[in-house]
């Protein structure tokens, strides 16, 4: 881990990305299951352009199964814009918004992943005061990651404020409860009371990975593998947790059968469906149809009904604006622009 990164710039987030992904085998078995492809980009990738969205531009990411191919993916600088928005932004003469990325490699350090709570331990060098943790195996596109929750969740007493979700179907009777008045509660599991499911989407203040609420040293030394459900629900205990519902869309893909079978075609609903097979998650990897969804969509044409210049174009530019070194950006950007316009006209 980067010390110049954790002397000077804290990072406002941090993305779980150390899982092996066993159940998602054998898509997982030589790629990382948060670089999957939803929608034509990696699983991770929409994560970033949503804490980018929101002006959160310092991201730590924790790895151990197959965690080169992720930095390798993401590099150190991680550039935001496609190319109409970098367009907009050469005419204002405004420089590109881009995530600056440091990775905490478990698998690397310690031969495999340190668990929740012990790969946040392991990262809080690198983290500020407050910050935001997600998983990188959870498809969420609407979530806004907000300065206004943030600030908000900066100025309480709080040690942290958790995204609940309804149940899916695999995790029917969910995780935790929550009160009228906005605290997240650690029911007990014979209660009848509503519970909800965690979304791994949270707000945490440092505090809460220190003694006396976390035993495991900040920077996890000794790699220490330490659950997060423990320290949640003892801090709920304590009223130290609030809690909100998030109705909008919310994939947990912890297999194939779980992760969003429309999303090359369509737009994803506010409902967890599911993909029928491994074989439709393949399909989905090769840009192959999908058993079930045959016929395009009239408002979202497949991505083969596109010009073939242009589809050639788009691929060249989101491989540009991972910051490949020694490139001009913008000229490039202008360059596969004039390209672009004068096989397509």
């Amino acid at each position: 881990m980067s010390a110049v990164l954790s002397a000077v710039l804290k990072a406002q987030a941090l993305i779980l990305a150390a899982g092996r992904g066993e159940r998602m085998r054998p898509l997982t078995d030589t790629c990382p299951k948060p670089l999957l492809p939803v929608r034509g980009r990696p699983l991770m990738q929409w994560h970033l352009e949503a804490l980018g969205r929101g002006g959160f531009d310092r991201v730590v990411v924790n790895t151990a199964w197959l965690g080169e191919q992720i930095e390798q993916q993401f590099k150190s600088v991680f550039a935001l814009q496609p190319l109409s928005i970098l367009l907009k932004q050469l005419s204002n003469q405004e420089r590109l918004k881009s995530l600056h990325m440091t990775y905490s490699h478990e698998g690397r350090d310690f031969g495999g992943a340190l668990e929740t709570a012990g790969g946040i331990a392991r990262a809080l060098p690198l983290l500020d005061e407050v910050f935001w943790v997600l998983a990188g195996d959870v498809f969420t596109p609407d979530f806004a990651f907000t300065q206004a929750a943030f600030d908000a969740f900066a100025a309480s007493s709080k040690l942290g404020h958790i995204w609940l979700v309804p149940n899916p179907p695999h995790n029917a009777k969910g995780d935790f409860g929550l009160s009228e008045n906005g605290l997240a509660l650690n029911l007990p599991p014979a209660t009848t009371a509503e519970k909800y499911t965690f979304s791994t989407i949270a707000l945490y203040r440092r505090e809460l990975f220190l003694p006396p609420h976390c035993a495991v040293a900040s920077g996890n030394p000794n790699g220490e593998k330490a659950p997060l459900a423990p320290l949640l629900r003892a801090a709920m205990d304590n009223q130290l947790v609030t809690a909100q519902l998030y109705e909008g869309a919310w994939t947990d893909v912890g297999t194939a059968g779980t992760i969003e079978c429309n999303v090359m075609t369509r737009p994803v609903t506010p409902t967890q469906s599911r993909l029928s097979s491994n074989d439709d998650h393949l399909r989905l990897l090769r840009s192959e149809p999908m058993s079930d969804l045959t016929a395009p969509q009239p408002d979202h044409p497949p991505r083969a009904t596109l010009p073939q210049a242009r589809v050639a174009f788009d691929t060249e530019a989101r491989f540009l604006f991972r910051v490949q070194p020694g490139v001009n950006r913008l000229e490039r950007g202008l360059e596969l622009l004039r390209k672009a316009q004068g096989q397509t006209t």
